[in-house]
């Protein structure tokens, strides 16, 4: 073989070799994927650099920062991601950014072990660039035993193959719209109601480990060194213990001793305004509900006490404009969840962004709804459709019985398609998928255009007097 062909041989193969490799790397976003956005940043982009873990990126909401007071922030974060991640991550951060301050959430000074998981190692350190600081946090992260392990990361991720999906295959993991303007936030929709828990009378600090402690001063001493101002907080979080407490006492303290502010939130709950009955999602994070309220009272805060620019305006920062956008959006549509009944929830189907599909197989249904909401689902004077089909405020389609069925259209850059095989039921397909959730009712399924998902599809069983009944697509 000419030298020529074994240089393009050896090119060809490389291309390949790397295409595999970027298909079988992890791509969590509770870790890898929030670093892998951030070197995506415009250099010197970011004003305030949020560092931690869950708690921070589930409780801290760049889009309500920026919507409220035009504050440039960013979650630079990962699941349990323990106090040395944390500061291999502020390494990386600076290479790139120079922001105006940066917030540290203390959750994890609590830790006692020197090591995590392995799933966790490998969501706070795969996501870094190849680096000394790389394979520093990798000799920090993991076992001594297993550094190699987790040095070579094709055996980590080589068996891959059974669980591959599209988002391995598309960019950003098939969901641009969210993920192409991300700021690192995961909007948690769930509700689970708690008790609060008083810690105010814990007073003894209990020692740090070894291991956090070293780190702790380290990431407070390397922000220092670099002039930026540090706030370390603690975000609001339902199953906080005293024991954990007493280990905040010492983070403050040592905090102090650099001359840094601490704020435990904890203490704070009802100068935030959080209700434990709608404002939790679990024992360690707030929802959509209590990360907003969080983070518009953190963000006064800021706004107060530190010298931190509107970006609101400033085209140079569109990113902050479309993550709004879409955040806003994911608010929205998560709102129609909230209704059961079967007259709210066609009362309150939104139309605007969305493709909305509405079978029914009984046409008593109508008659169980009010006529202003029949003439909002069905204008222009169908009143007993068997089928109709809304694109924001217009009717694409609209049948009764089966007229014009099977019916298919491409709208926004993905296919619809309404079919029957009797003459009685439906199915309706997005995509390749095909939702029927109930036989005999109405089923409803809507489509949002600007973030290219399934909102929600539902039935409402005419055997059981209508009930909700919501599952998965076949």
């Amino acid at each position: 073989m000419s030298k020529t062909k074994t240089i393009l041989f050896i090119a060809v193969f490389s291309f390949i070799a790397l295409g595999i490799n970027n298909v079988f790397k992890f791509k969590y976003t509770d870790g890898i994927y929030s670093i892998k956005t951030f070197y995506k940043q415009p250099k010197n982009s970011i004003d305030v650099l949020i560092l931690g873990s869950s708690t921070a990126f589930e409780n801290v909401n760049p889009a309500v920062l920026y919507e409220r007071y035009g504050i440039a922030a960013f979650n630079l974060c990962g699941s349990v991601q323990p106090v040395w991640n944390s500061f291999f991550y502020l390494k990386e951060a600076l290479k790139t950014q120079q922001p105006r301050l940066v917030i540290f959430d203390a959750f994890r000074t609590v830790a006692e072990a020197d090591y995590i998981d392995d799933s966790r190692i490998i969501k706070n350190t795969y996501g870094m660039r190849w680096s000394m600081d790389k394979i520093e946090a990798l000799r920090e992260s993991a076992p001594k035993d297993r550094f190699l392990d987790f040095l070579v990361g094709p055996l980590q991720y080589h068996g891959r193959y059974k669980e591959l999906d599209e988002k391995d295959f598309l960019p950003y993991l098939a969901d641009e719209a969210k993920y192409k303007h991300w700021k690192g936030f995961y909007c948690n929709m769930n509700t689970l109601p708690s008790v609060r828990r008083d810690i105010s009378n814990v007073e003894a600090p209990v020692r740090l480990s070894e291991k956090t402690e070293k780190y702790y001063r380290k990431l407070i001493e390397l922000v220092k060194s670099e002039n930026i101002p540090l706030m370390v907080i603690v975000a609001p979080y339902s199953h906080i213990t005293g024991y954990q407490q007493r280990k905040y006492l010492e983070a403050k303290k040592i905090a102090s001793e650099y001359d840094v502010p601490f704020i435990n939130y904890n203490l704070l709950y009802d100068d935030i305004g959080l209700d434990f009955k709608t404002d939790i999602a679990d024992k360690s994070h707030l929802n959509y509900r209590g990360s907003r309220k969080f983070t518009e009272y953190l963000g006064k805060y800021l706004n107060d006490n530190y010298d931190l620019p509107d970006r609101r305006g400033d085209e140079n920062y569109h990113s902050y404009d479309m993550n709004l956008k879409h955040y806003k959006e994911s608010i929205r549509m998560a709102g129609v969840k909230r209704y059961r009944n079967f007259k709210d929830y066609m009362a309150k189907i939104p139309f605007s962004n969305c493709v909305s599909i509405v079978t029914v197989s009984d046409l008593g249904a109508w008659d169980r709804i009010s006529a202003e909401t029949v003439n909002m689902i069905a204008p222009e004077g169908i009143f007993t459709p068997s089928v109709i089909v809304r694109h924001g405020d217009n009717t694409v389609f609209s049948a009764v019985n089966t007229d014009s069925l099977p019916w298919h259209k491409r709208i926004s850059s993905r296919d619809f398609a309404v079919k029957s095989s009797d003459g009685k039921h439906y199915t309706i397909n997005v995509g390749t998928k095909e939702y029927q959730t109930v036989e005999e009712g109405v089923n409803v399924v809507i489509y949002n255009t600007y973030t290219n998902k399934v909102v929600d599809a539902v039935g409402f069983d005419a055997k059981r007097d209508y009930v909700l009944v919501r599952k998965d697509s076949k």
